[in-house]
C-alpha cells in the first residue's frame, strides 16, 4: 500500500511540473509572438501604420454591415411568415434593396409550406378514441371508475 501512495504522490507530481512548464511555454511563446508584433510595428513608417489601422476598421466596419444586413433579413422572414427552422434555406440577400425584398417574397410565395398560417395557428387534429373508451366517453356503457363503485370497492375490500 505504501508503495501505491507514493507513485501516486510522484504522479501527482510529474503532472503539476508539466502543467507549470506548459503554462511557462505558453506565456514565452506569448511574449515571443507580442515582441515580434511590437518589432514590425515600430519599423513601419507613419503611413504603412495608418493603412493598417484603415484596414483593420474596413475589417469591423464589413462585419458590422454583415450583421445588420443579417438581422434585415432575419427581420423580414419573419414579417412573411416563415417559421423559423425554414429562414437558413431562404436566399441569403438584403432585404433593403429592391431585389432583395422581391426575391425574399418570391422565395415565401414558391414554399408555402415555409410559412405560418396567416390566421392563427394550423388545426389540430383531434385524436379519436376507439374501443370501450369510446363507450364510456359517449355514454353508452357504463364505467364503475366513473361512478366511484371501482374506489368503494377497492377501500371495502381493506376493510376486511
Amino acid at each position: 500500500m505504501a508503495d501505491v501512495d507514493a507513485l501516486r504522490s510522484r504522479i501527482a507530481e510529474l503532472e503539476a511540473a508539466q502543467a507549470k512548464g506548459d503554462a511557462d511555454r505558453a506565456a514565452a511563446e506569448k511574449a515571443a509572438a507580442d515582441k515580434v508584433e511590437a518589432d514590425r510595428v515600430a519599423a513601419l513608417s507613419a503611413e504603412q501604420k495608418l493603412q493598417e489601422a484603415v484596414l483593420r476598421q474596413q475589417g469591423e466596419l464589413d462585419a458590422t454591415r454583415a450583421e445588420l444586413v443579417a438581422e434585415r433579413r432575419a427581420t423580414a422572414l419573419e414579417r412573411l411568415g416563415v417559421l423559423p427552422h425554414f429562414r437558413d434555406y431562404a436566399p441569403k440577400v438584403d432585404p433593403k434593396t429592391a431585389d432583395g425584398a422581391a426575391a425574399l417574397e418570391k422565395w415565401a410565395k414558391t414554399h408555402p409550406e415555409a410559412l405560418a398560417a396567416r390566421n392563427g395557428a394550423a388545426p389540430v387534429q383531434a385524436i379519436k378514441p376507439i374501443g370501450a373508451l369510446a363507450e364510456v366517453l359517449a355514454g353508452t356503457r357504463n364505467s364503475p371508475l366513473l361512478r366511484g363503485t371501482w374506489a368503494e370497492a377497492v377501500l371495502n375490500s381493506f376493510k376486511g
